[in-house]
Order: C-alpha cells, then sequence, then structure tokens
C-alpha cells in the first residue's frame, strides 16, 4: 500500500561546516508480509508528519560551537592588519600642518575599516548559528504537534475498529498537545537577530535567547515523554506492539543562573554552553527517529495478540 521512502544521508555544503543531516533512516516501509491495518486518511497523515523530519529536524556538527571562537580571532587578525597597514600609509610632514591631518585622517579611516569588518565577520560568526537553534527550535516544534494530533486521530480511529476505549489515554495526549501549543510557541528567528544587532539591546536579546534555548528543550521532552507513554498504554490496551520510548541520552534540567554565571566569570564557558545547546536537540532527534519508526512499524503489522475486552461500542 505504501512504497518505501529511502533512508537520507547528504552534507550541507552550503554551510562548509561538517554539518550532517542524518535521521537514521527515513520513514519505515512496510513490513514484508504485513497488512497495513490503520486507518486511511488519519495515517496517511501521520506518515507526511514523520517524513517532515528530513527538512525539521537538522543534526548540527558541534563544530559550530567554535565559531565565536573563530569570530574573536578574525576579530583580531583584522585589528592587526588594520594597524599594520594604517602605520604603513602614515606620513608625517611636520611643515605642512594641512597634509598632516590628510595623512592622519587617511591613516584613521583605514584601522577604522578593518576594525568594523572584524566587527561584522565576529558578529555573523556568534549570531548565525543562534538564528539556526532557534529556527530548527520552530520547526520541530510545529511539526510534533502536528505529529501527536494526527497520531490522535490514528488511535481514534483504531478505538473504534477494535471496540477497545481508549479516551483515557487519549484525553491525556490532548491535554499535554495543548500545553504544547501553549507553551511552545514559535520564536521569530528574524526579529531576535535583528534586536541582537541593536546596541543595548543586544545584550537583553542575548540572554532571553540563551534562556528559552536552554529551558524550552527540556520540557518539550518532558511533555513528550508523557505523550508516548500514553500512545504506549493505548497501543498495548489494542493489540499492538509496544514502541520503544527510552531515551539513551534525556535533556537534563540545566541552570540558565549557573550557566550565566559561569559565563562571565569565565568567557570559556559560553563556547560549552554553544555546545550543550547543539547536541541535546541532536539526542532529542534520534530518539524521535527510533519511537517514530516503531510507531510505524506497529501500525503497519497491526495487532500481534488479541485486544483487551471491548469496552467501546463499535461502529452501528
Amino acid at each position: 500500500m505504501w512504497g518505501p521512502l529511502p533512508k537520507v544521508l547528504y552534507i550541507d555544503v552550503g554551510l562548509l561546516l561538517g554539518e550532517v543531516k542524518d535521521m537514521g533512516a527515513g520513514v519505515p516501509s512496510s513490513v514484508p508480509g504485513a497488512t497495513p491495518t490503520a486507518p486511511g486518511m488519519a495515517y496517511a497523515k501521520l506518515r507526511e508528519d514523520i517524513a517532515r523530519r528530513l527538512r525539521t529536524d537538522r543534526m548540527l556538527s558541534p563544530i559550530w560551537c567554535i565559531m565565536p571562537i573563530v569570530g574573536i580571532v578574525v576579530l583580531f587578525v583584522m585589528l592587526f592588519l588594520g594597524v599594520i597597514m594604517a602605520t604603513a600609509t602614515y606620513h608625517p610632514t611636520p611643515a605642512y600642518y594641512s597634509a598632516q591631518t590628510y595623512y592622519l585622517t587617511e591613516t584613521m579611516s583605514i584601522l577604522l575599516t578593518f576594525v568594523v569588518v572584524g566587527v561584522i565577520i565576529y558578529g555573523i560568526l556568534w549570531i548565525y548559528p543562534i538564528y539556526v537553534l532557534i529556527t530548527r527550535r520552530n520547526l520541530h516544534f510545529r511539526r510534533v504537534q502536528d505529529l501527536y494530533a494526527d497520531v490522535v486521530e490514528v488511535l481514534r480511529d483504531i478505538s473504534t475498529k477494535t471496540r477497545v476505549d481508549v479516551s483515557g489515554n487519549i484525553i491525556l495526549i490532548e491535554r499535554y498537545l495543548g500545553e504544547m501549543r501553549m507553551e511552545e510557541k514559535e520564536k521569530s528567528a528574524a526579529l531576535w537577530i535583528i534586536l541582537m544587532f541593536i546596541p543595548i539591546v543586544n545584550i537583553f536579546a542575548e540572554l532571553y535567547v540563551l534562556y528559552f534555548l536552554t529551558k524550552d528543550w527540556y520540557h518539550h521532552e518532558r511533555r513528550e515523554d508523557e505523550i508516548w507513554a500514553q500512545v504506549n498504554q493505548a497501543l498495548t490496551r489494542m493489540g499492538y506492539w509496544p514502541i520503544d520510548i527510552r531515551r539513551p541520552e534525556p535533556i537534563p534540567s540545566r541552570s540558565f543562573f549557573l550557566y550565566f554565571i559561569l559565563s562571565l566569570l569565565t568567557g570559556i564557558w559560553t563556547i560549552y554552553w554553544l555546545y550543550v545547546l547543539i547536541k541535546d536537540p541532536n539526542n532529542h532527534f534520534k530518539s524521535h527517529v527510533r519511537a517514530e519508526d516503531d510507531l510505524l512499524t506497529a501500525l503497519e503489522t497491526g495487532p500481534t495478540r488479541a485486544p483487551m475486552t471491548p469496552t467501546a461500542p463499535g461502529p452501528a
């Protein structure tokens, strides 16, 4: 019924940063010899939601975390080159004040040009990774909200077919999904990047961006754990094989204020902070691949045992 979708492994050469997008396997194909038992429309939408992960769940290389250091190095190199070039073009002429003023103005212009270019390059190398982190947060959160809404519809259809009442599980899933929609709203990446270029304002903008990137993923993953647990219970009650919802590396609760203080005291801690903001979602995406693939496999394989005693009224 459903043809296999190929696995995807490719490198975004345009970024030139070693970013690898490998979601482990696109959407798994139907199990050989098995007849898909999941309902049509809801199941088709569910497969589309899962296939979208190839575009939304971007696996970033840890090398991104050193970009601010590269920016600082470039800034100092540009400052050094500016001083050399300015010195080479300055020719003091005490006898002619106007000529001396001209050379001095030209020298300062050269130095200022190099400094401005260095600052711009540093800003790009620091702010662009933040832009990418905000964007993939938005894309993933939007995708999984659609995913769980379609999971609910699939469970409802199977419940009607098997006459097993899983309304209690569905109610809890919808409750956590409602929390997601309320607490995990989209943050405009473009707006926050613009604010990070405005003097004074950029200090508060950067702190807030680091705050929600640190906190949002942790709370998102805890809500998902609750949702997957309810999905598993519902599937088990209806006779389906349970899915693997374990997380080898769950996202820990990280203290924003501790990370902020350590960054102020050491400076280098900011690099580690950026590293965990890259690593935590990467691990989260890997867990998603396993759980989503297991879900499709369970639905396509069908019930592996008799469901619980029917408690829901069957179709008329």
